[in-house]
């Protein structure tokens, strides 16, 4: 019977059908991709890899670095899919302005897992909204159309200082905006009621079924600001026992890290006329591996490159 023995083109159809299965794997969702890389087809084609690499070795060792360089930074990707499968961390925190947390929460598909509990307390001191030029504002009076089943307006003006709407009987005047954390503009301070008797109530952009755009019970008030959002933030305090709190800042694109997590501006909405800033905690220790593997393997590209070169002239 004829020995079975590797050779060198079976390791490459080795490497390269390896390294498409990691790339499938890597475009997963992130619990698939946990589930996937725990697959025990993974581990059966790096060892298949590994041997096929041991056996088809070159003789001559300097024509085999290209080789040793790609397949090594296969396996080091491989490891650090598989750490992060295995104990990457992630998780969400939502928070008002001058509010602070230590757990953050773990969403597992539909439902929510166990908290994870982070090495000290973190605050939000501050959030902040840039906008391209000022946003548009408008104080719209809406009433029930029971034919169309929808709020009609009936009039529109801007939401400016000054500013009087009047309609229906109703007359309201804006006594001036008010800028919150969400940015500037936010709420709106204005004189509501009949003609012949007004009172003070604060508006929050917001959508008419909201009660206090409630003016009777088929005229509602609304007030809208609309803004292009070029960038948002959230300053926070990391709030370390026995030493000076750490600032953070952290932005769209632009994660803060702190004690090897990494802090990253999600979104941001509004709860009672409070803005709070939504950030999500990721530590993933195989991240760094999996860097590292592509680097070897692109080196291990450019090297052949230059070795077939050498070898023709």
């Amino acid at each position: 019977m004829k020995r079975f023995r590797p050779t060198l083109g079976m390791a490459l159809w080795l490497f390269w059908i390896w390294a498409v299965v990691l790339l499938v794997g890597v475009f997963l969702p992130s619990p698939k991709s946990m589930a996937y890389f725990r697959s025990p087809l993974i581990l059966l084609l790096g060892l298949v890899l590994g041997i096929s690499t041991l056996f088809c070795f070159p003789k001559n060792w300097r024509k085999g670095w290209s080789q040793v360089l790609s397949h090594a930074g296969v396996f080091w990707v491989l490891l650090g899919a598989a750490a992060s499968a295995l104990w990457a961390q992630r998780g969400t925190l939502a928070l008002l302005e001058g509010e602070a947390a230590q757990e953050i929460q773990v969403q597992v598909g539909q439902t929510w897992g166990e908290p994870i509990r982070l090495p000290a307390p973190v605050r939000l001191l501050q959030f902040e909204i840039d906008t391209y030029g000022p946003p548009d504002k408008s104080l719209s009076l809406l009433s029930w159309s029971d034919s169309e089943e929808r709020w009609i307006p009936l009039k529109t003006v801007p939401g400016e200082k000054g500013e009087v709407l009047e309609a229906a009987g109703w007359r309201v005047e804006v006594v001036r905006s008010i800028d919150m954390a969400g940015g500037p503009g936010e709420s709106l301070l204005v004189l509501a009621g009949p003609k012949d008797k007004a009172e003070q109530r604060v508006l929050f952009a917001s959508a008419p079924n909201d009660p206090r755009s409630f003016l009777a019970e088929d005229v509602r008030l609304l007030y809208t600001v609309h803004a292009d959002v070029k960038a948002y933030r959230s300053t926070l305090q990391a709030e370390e026992p026995g030493q000076e709190g750490k600032t953070l800042v952290t932005e769209v694109n632009r994660p803060a890290l702190w004690k090897g997590w990494l802090i990253y501006q999600e979104s941001y909405g509004q709860d009672q006329g409070q803005t709070w800033s939504r950030l999500e905690f990721v530590r993933d220790p195989g991240v760094a591996a999996v860097f590292f593997g592509y680097a070897l393997a692109a080196a291990g590209g450019v090297l052949s490159v230059f070795q077939r070169k050498g070898g023709k002239e």
